[in-house]
């Protein structure tokens, strides 16, 4: 699972290093402090911005019926919008929506299943979050937490998942400029014991999303 996110992370802290590292001359009408004034964190304060990226969404499930334990990792490529409000420097109010494009694949190798079995059906997420943070001038370190609702739709499943949950998350964000930001982070969706989809089994589903993209400032 985490190798396949490797190169879009990879890509996306290579160019915000360098975009950080060249976005402000140290003196003169270019510089930091001549476009935001002294606050050396106001890149990231008060205002709007709109966003979006690439996301890697992972279903985990350890399934026990009788004595028989299924172990089940259904994968999916998406894209996320999102959209927030920065009150300032330290908080911002923050919405996502991610769906994904293609085929899921499915990991049950544990089952002699072969690794990498397409599946057709679709995961999206939606979900608002506030958004604590730690700014400077090039970086922003920051937790999402707030509520959503998360569902998985499988071709031949009888019922479609659905469950609506808090919502926990980890990330940052390089300053790539006047306006735009290039963020990575990680999102707990859910997980519990009970779900709607696997609810004829003792089962254990976690969902996760890996996240890279980029958010524009107005």
């Amino acid at each position: 699972m985490i190798k396949n996110f490797i190169l879009p992370v990879a890509a996306v802290v290579t160019m915000g290093t360098f975009a950080a590292a060249e976005s402000y001359p140290a003196e003169g009408p270019r510089s930091h402090s001549a476009m935001y004034g002294s606050d050396s964190s106001s890149a990231y304060a008060d205002g709007a911005y709109v966003g979006f990226g690439y996301s890697y969404m992972s279903i985990d499930t350890e399934m026990q019926q009788n004595r028989d334990l299924f172990d089940f990792d259904f994968t999916g490529n998406a894209i996320t919008f999102l959209g927030g409000y920065s009150f300032n420097n330290y908080l911002a109010l923050e919405g996502r929506y991610s769906m994904t494009m293609g085929d899921l694949s499915l990991d049950a190798s544990s089952q002699g299943v072969n690794n990498g079995v397409d599946f057709d059906g679709d995961m999206q997420n939606i979900a608002l979050y506030l958004k604590p943070m730690y700014s400077t001038p090039k970086l922003a370190i920051y937790g999402l937490l707030g509520y959503g609702q998360f569902e998985m739709d499988i071709d031949g499943f009888n019922e479609v998942l659905s469950e609506s949950a808090l919502q926990w998350g980890l990330g940052m964000s390089f300053n790539g400029g006047e306006h735009l930001n290039i963020y990575i982070d990680y999102i707990r969706l859910y997980s519990e014991d009970d779900n709607s989809l696997f609810e004829d089994y003792s089962s254990n589903l976690t969902v996760d999303t890996f996240n890279a993209g980029l958010t524009y400032k107005f």
